[in-house]
């Protein structure tokens, strides 16, 4: 009777480790994919310390190397260019809306430029630059409102003793409300009752009179001028 041939038992294998797929711990020697902190305590090291006493040893084996290689390509910030995802560039669009201003040219340097539809009406200039060059003629004497400016002695060398014979005539009191200095806060303000840019600074001794000056508080002295008070106590 012919003998059935049976087949060879099989053997099973948990896990097959190639060569590649492992590193070898050069304290203990042992097989294992990565070299790392788990697997140093058991030694009491670090790795800093395996590194120091190991140069140039490998902590992951050359499987795990190449699977982490795949799996960084294409990662710009460690150096590749080449990206595993890369998409064509769509070609360029103009979205934006077609202009509908118009080119005027700048009053100042007569050069063109262009302007949105809601500057049309005021815009005349091209740059603030040229906005500044076209107002500097109108400033200073050139100026339609002009009334001679001011200089250091623009009360004339006598202001100051006029001044002081003025608030003596007046007692010391505001000749609008009454105040005194004490309650002012300071000395009282000295009003040039028709104003000194009317006689000019030739005209002083005539502009400061002591009939053409009275003695006002800051409050009234503001009333009267209109703003804050001009003539300053030293």
């Amino acid at each position: 009777m012919e003998s059935i041939p049976q087949n060879p038992p099989v053997q099973l294998t948990l896990f097959n480790q190639s060569a590649t797929s492992t590193v070898t711990c050069l304290v203990c020697g042992k097989q294992v994919q990565r070299i790392g902190n788990l697997h140093l305590n058991m030694h009491s090291m670090t790795t800093k310390d395996y590194k120091a006493m190991f140069p140039g040893a490998s902590f992951i084996s050359e499987d795990m190397r190449e699977k982490h290689r795949q799996a960084t390509i294409g990662n710009k910030y460690l150096g590749s260019t080449t990206y595993k995802t890369e998409k064509p560039r769509k070609p360029y669009r103009n979205n934006h809306a077609p202009r509908t201003g118009i080119t005027k040219n700048c009053e100042t340097c007569e050069k063109p430029f262009y302007v949105k539809p809601y500057k049309i009406e005021k815009a005349k200039f091209c740059s603030e630059k040229c906005r500044t060059i076209a107002f500097v003629p109108k400033c200073g004497p050139n100026n339609p409102q002009w009334k001679g400016g001011r200089d250091k002695n623009y009360y004339g060398p006598n202001w100051h003793s006029q001044r002081r014979i003025a608030r003596d005539r007046d007692n010391h009191a505001c000749q609008q409300c009454g105040k005194t200095e004490r309650d002012n806060g300071r000395k009282l303000d000295v009003h040039h009752i028709r104003d000194f840019r009317e006689f000019g600074l030739n005209r002083y001794e005539e502009a400061n009179q002591i009939s053409n000056l009275i003695s006002l508080c800051r409050n009234c002295h503001s009333q009267i001028t209109g703003n804050t008070p001009f003539e300053s106590n030293p």
